[in-house]
């Protein structure tokens, strides 16, 4: 499991108006916007340079035509690509390669720094993991199209490889935009078919002199599990899919004593029928019935949880 860190503004306000698309063949200019695929879990994973240094390097490698990122040629299939609109800001040579450096044009979040390996065309590299336009464009909405179309049969193995294209590509955008999945993927827990969100680590660090490992898990379920349940009531109407498995990061550190050192990170998995989530949506059962209908494990070990009353 990834840490997510609070480096990642994914700001997607750009106009694409006054964009224009880097011809083959050429390096975009420092003036080009470009928009970023790879995608949001591929950069959890990439190695930060610094707490505080907000720097993403991933090591981008070849063979033949094949473009491997972080050592993964299958890797646009790895989440949601995250569609960055990102400026090139510097060329570095180095003994391993060609270093090039990334910011982000919304001036906040990580910067990015690709590492072509020596032997690698630079161009082509650049070509397989920016679409050489702005959001918005017809080049980035079809390699959105290219991209849910490749997640969703990695995605939907299985029992649900059965689940017809056009439910793939709803659950997809409803994972995506309404849940802010990372991730999706088919889960199978004792003997049941799971749909899988991976909602990485979220927004909230949470303060070990406060929070209790019962409250944080309680704080969480409530914010963002419990919202994320009920509107996948819709979304998902497939008898196929047997329930769903919601993965979610708990964030936390000592606020006295370890202030300055990144947030230790826990792991819940959440595993929920999809009766039980219909009821709910349907207000037949309240939110610690389904926590009780629920299988929770936090860090590999089965818990409960007791969602009224101080979270603490």
């Amino acid at each position: 499991m990834y840490r997510l860190l609070p480096v990642f503004a994914f700001c997607i306000s750009v106009s694409s108006t006054a964009m224009a698309q880097t011809p083959p063949g050429q390096l975009p200019g420092k003036s080009q916007v470009i928009t970023l695929k790879l995608p949001a879990s591929l950069l959890l994973r990439g190695g930060l340079t610094g707490w505080m240094k907000q720097v993403i390097q991933i090591p981008v490698t070849g063979l033949g035509q094949t473009i491997y990122v972080a050592g993964k040629s299958d890797w646009i299939a790895d989440g949601f690509p995250s569609l960055i609109p990102v400026v090139l800001d510097k060329i570095d040579k180095k003994k391993e390669g060609i270093e090039i450096q990334f910011k982000p044009t919304a001036n906040r979040g990580a910067v990015l720094r690709l590492l072509i390996a020596n032997g690698v065309d630079v161009v082509n590299a650049l070509n397989a993991i920016f679409v050489m336009d702005g959001p918005g464009s017809a080049a980035v909405e079809a390699y959105k199209t290219e991209a849910f179309r490749a997640l969703g049969q990695h995605a939907f193995t299985g029992p649900l490889a059965v689940v017809p294209e056009p439910e793939r590509r709803a659950i997809l955008e409803h994972a995506q935009t309404t849940l802010h999945a990372i991730k999706v993927s088919t889960e199978t827990y004792k003997n049941e078919t799971y749909i899988s969100f991976d909602l990485g680590g979220g927004e909230s660090i949470y303060n070990d002199l406060q929070f209790s490992q019962s409250g944080m898990v309680a704080h969480r379920f409530n914010t963002d599990l419990l919202p994320a349940l009920k509107s996948s009531a819709k979304a998902i109407v497939s008898n196929t899919v047997g329930g769903i498995e919601l993965i979610a990061g708990l964030q936390h550190r000592d606020f006295l004593r370890e202030n300055s050192m990144p947030p230790h990170f826990d792991v819940l998995k959440v595993y929920t029928p999809m009766n039980a989530i219909r009821h709910f949506a349907e207000s037949d059962i309240s939110s610690q019935q389904l926590a009780d209908a629920s299988i929770l494990l936090h860090n590999d070990n089965r818990i409960e949880v007791v969602l009224a009353g101080p979270q603490k």
